[in-house]
């Protein structure tokens, strides 16, 4: 377990995936308001009766600046919300019924049977498959009461539709995401691992269509600039684009995005 935590050393400079400070802050914030307004709503969970319940405890894995578990908290002020990360890139003012706690969960969560709600999303940037089979799967259904939820929320870090300049983006991130050994679609096997725990039931999955052209008038320019920063991102860290050729790719793949109808899910 220490070395796999080793391995998962977030937010150095040298790491393409781990941006610091502002600039992960403000993707993870940008991403937060792409989901919710894809699915038109926070969690796909039946477990709005807990929330109102006003003994409902729900529980962020990895929760970043905490802008899930804020926005909840906000929805349901009679629910208790926690966020767990390891950098505690947390918001200095925070609601009454909310609690941030800076753990790493690859060492374990300081908690035994607590939540109602566990959720956890984008997560494949970060865990290999085998941690999250082995380590974080387990810990988040240790934590959880008997009859709660848990949700996973995660996208195939791959494009559809795309273009030439699309399709060689789409590569570069995931031979980058590979030398990581990070599976880009992982998705796609989340609910065998679920079922292979033998301790869920009443496992669902809920796919959505993520468009990235333009012609979406509510989603589509957001979700494009969104999603292709962060692909430029590791591909000029990567020394796949240089730096001064950045935001001529990103206008020309948004184009491009929008000629071929490209998508994610």
């Amino acid at each position: 377990m220490g070395n796999l935590s080793s391995k998962i050393k977030r937010n150095s400079k040298e790491d393409p995936f781990f941006e610091q400070g502002d600039s992960y802050v403000d993707r993870s914030q940008a991403q937060h308001h792409l989901i919710r307004a894809l699915f038109n709503s926070n969690f796909s969970a039946p477990v709005l009766e807990i929330l109102h319940s006003g003994d409902g405890k729900v529980l962020d894995v990895c929760c970043g600046p905490g802008t899930w578990v804020c926005d909840n908290s906000s929805d349901f002020p009679q629910a208790k919300f926690s966020g767990v990360d390891i950098n505690p890139y947390f918001p200095t003012q925070k609601p009454y019924n909310v609690q941030f706690v800076t753990s790493d969960i690859l060492k374990g969560l300081p908690y035994d049977e607590t939540f109602d709600f566990v959720h956890l999303r984008f997560f494949g940037m970060w865990f290999t498959e085998k941690q999250f089979k082995d380590i974080i799967l387990p810990e988040m259904i240790r934590v959880l009461r008997p009859g709660g939820w848990i949700e996973l929320c995660e996208t195939d870090y791959d494009l559809y539709n795309t273009g030439p300049l699309g399709e060689k983006l789409a590569e570069n991130f995931q031979r980058a995401m590979a030398s990581r050994q990070l599976n880009p679609i992982m998705n796609m096997g989340l609910a065998c691992m679920l079922q292979d725990t033998c301790k869920l039931k009443n496992i669902e999955q809920v796919d959505r269509v993520m468009p990235m052209y333009t012609r979406d008038a509510k989603l589509g320019k957001f979700s494009s600039e969104v999603l292709f920063r962060m692909v430029l991102k590791v591909s000029v860290d990567a020394h796949c684009i240089k730096v001064k050729d950045a935001e001529k790719t990103l206008r020309d793949v948004m184009a491009e995005a929008n000629r071929y109808a490209t998508y994610g899910r």
